[in-house]
């Protein structure tokens, strides 16, 4: 090998390793980050939700059951790292079976009929495709146990309890210092996982649920804050 093929054989080798460096860097910057004012989160933060028009959905197709709620507020909420978050719980109200909104009734066990409490839980930033997601997951084995029951003088034909678990998928709105920030989860978001990034799913005993909802977010502080992808 000559001097100058030597030479070249350096230097293609050198742009590799820079290449590599620059992606390897470039994808750490990439990684999402919750950003309070601008920077990067450095102490827990207290978060709400806001009220926000629409219908919250928890869908189990092979049952049938559909339960809709009309207003969700997070519980002793907070952002406790770049990354994580976590509350004591999600408290769903104005809850109906609408599957069978006529005969049937819902609450988690021990609850009040028209609401559903959950346990607590953590969420953790994660990024798919050119999305970002916070996944959900229960700090126990379930989000919560629902209750269905008859209404006074009718018949459920799906009376019962049903344990919730697994994890779910918000769509974080990304590139914002505002005082809210979007989230959006739905049963296409949560089937992107099954071709992109594994099983994130919510199940009911052996059978696949679908969370949908749309809300946002604020500090308690109502101070700007973001998430950076």
């Amino acid at each position: 090998m000559s001097r100058l093929s030597r030479k070249f054989k350096v230097m293609g080798l050198a742009l590799m390793v820079v290449s590599a460096f620059s992606a390897f860097a470039a994808a750490a910057q990439a990684a999402p980050q919750f950003t309070v004012g601008g920077s990067k989160v450095t102490t827990t933060v207290p978060l709400r939700t806001t009220t926000v028009p629409g219908d919250f959905v928890l869908r189990v197709p092979s049952l049938p059951l559909e339960v809709t709620c009309t207003e969700l507020h997070i519980e002793s909420g907070a952002i406790n790292s770049p990354t994580d978050v976590s509350a004591t719980s999600l408290v769903f109200t104005n809850c109906v079976v609408s599957s069978n909104p006529t005969k049937c009734q819902v609450t988690n066990v021990g609850g009040t009929v028209g609401t559903i409490v959950t346990g607590a839980l953590t969420g953790t930033l994660a990024t798919v495709g050119t999305g970002t997601d916070l996944l959900l997951s229960p700090a126990a084995t379930n989000f919560v146990e629902l209750e269905v029951t008859a209404k006074a003088g009718q018949s459920c034909p799906v009376s019962g309890k049903y344990k919730i678990a697994g994890t779910a998928a918000v769509k974080m709105t990304t590139g914002t210092n505002a005082t809210t920030v979007s989230g959006e989860s739905s049963e296409a978001i949560q089937k992107a996982y099954d071709v992109t990034a594994g099983a994130v799913k919510l199940t009911v005993g052996a059978k696949e649920a679908f969370l949908s909802l749309s809300t946002s977010f604020a500090l308690e502080s109502d101070g700007n804050w973001g998430v950076d992808a």
